[in-house]
């Protein structure tokens, strides 16, 4: 047996995160088999470039065999899903106050298109690691903020619930405003869970990434060994509303906290035209730290109203 611990916790630096990923194979995953029948179960890193949380808990999970070691039945699949946007961000962007331009390299992999038809490098790799999507049975797509955030949960509509260590907030209705239809809908009829770490280059965002993975498959039973599990009272926020400035001149007003208040009839954004107002008494869900996008046209952020705990 490995000298590690189940739920063990590791630290890594940048630089452990650019060597391993600069050292992946094409295909970039990871295999770890029982031998036993059970779930089929994909853990995703990277589906944006600048988000290396998911990286650091496949490192987690795969030093000195910690989780084969571990797994006691069914499969799992550790894949880094946008790899050549990876392999950019860790060759190019260390020291970069904005790591936006390195979220993806021709489209945005977590906006897919009905049919998979193009010859962007992302329509290229979804097209590769499609019959791997196609054969799970639960996955958990790793993601990242690009301004501090405390941990967001958001599941498919077939997911039972779960708890996640370290998570207390969960987001519904954030699928149905994204501007496509998000990586997790290309795995059939598999039970998807994202969750948002925290920030990109917090250290504390990957080990929370590692904390998550563990109780995972932990939860879905696949794991030998002590297990402590424990129900979470989530805070649940509904988004209503996708922020996308009309043309390139619009600019908040100023710069927004993750989860702030905005006001009915606040001034969100202003531009050449009419105004961006605030139309119901709303949250902030995933702002940014600036003032415009770096991607025209994309989500900028994201509105919501707070549900009552029960």
């Amino acid at each position: 047996m490995s000298k590690l611990k189940p739920f063990s916790l590791l630290s890594f630096s940048r630089q452990d995160l650019a060597r391993f990923c600069l050292q992946i194979e094409s295909e970039g995953l990871f295999e770890i088999d029982s031998g036993k029948p059970g779930p089929v179960v994909g853990i995703l890193a990277h589906t944006h470039g600048n988000e290396p949380v998911g990286l650091a808990a496949i490192m987690g999970l795969l030093a000195e065999n910690a989780l084969a070691d571990r797994l006691k039945v069914g499969k799992v699949l550790l894949i880094v899903n946008n790899l050549e946007a990876a392999r950019r961000f860790y060759r190019e962007a260390e020291g970069q106050t904005t790591t936006a331009a390195w979220r993806f390299v021709d489209q945005d992999m977590n906006r897919v298109p009905e049919v998979l038809a193009g010859e962007s490098y992302e329509l290229q790799r979804l097209r590769q690691v499609l019959p791997y999507y196609q054969s799970l049975t639960h996955v958990l797509d790793l993601h990242s903020t690009s301004a501090p955030s405390e941990p967001m949960l958001i599941q498919s509509e077939n997911a039972p619930d779960l708890s996640f260590p370290g998570v207390s907030i969960q987001l519904q209705g954030i699928i149905a405003c994204l501007r496509g239809k998000p990586l997790i809908s290309l795995c059939k009829q598999a039970a998807g869970y994202v969750v948002e770490c925290g920030s990109h280059e917090n250290p504390e965002s990957w080990r929370l990434a590692q904390a998550v993975s563990w109780h995972f498959l932990a939860e879905l039973g696949l794991l030998d060994g002590p297990v402590v599990l424990s129900e979470q009272d989530l805070e649940t926020y509904e988004i209503y509303q996708a922020v996308v400035f009309p043309n390139a001149s619009y600019q908040l007003t100023k710069i927004l906290e993750s989860y702030e208040f905005l006001p009915q009839g606040m001034v969100l954004a202003r531009g050449e035209g009419e105004p961006l107002v605030i139309k119901q008494d709303s949250y902030a869900i995933m702002p940014s730290p600036r003032l415009r996008p770096v991607h025209s046209g994309s989500e900028f952020l994201f509105l919501a109203t707070r549900k009552e705990r029960l």
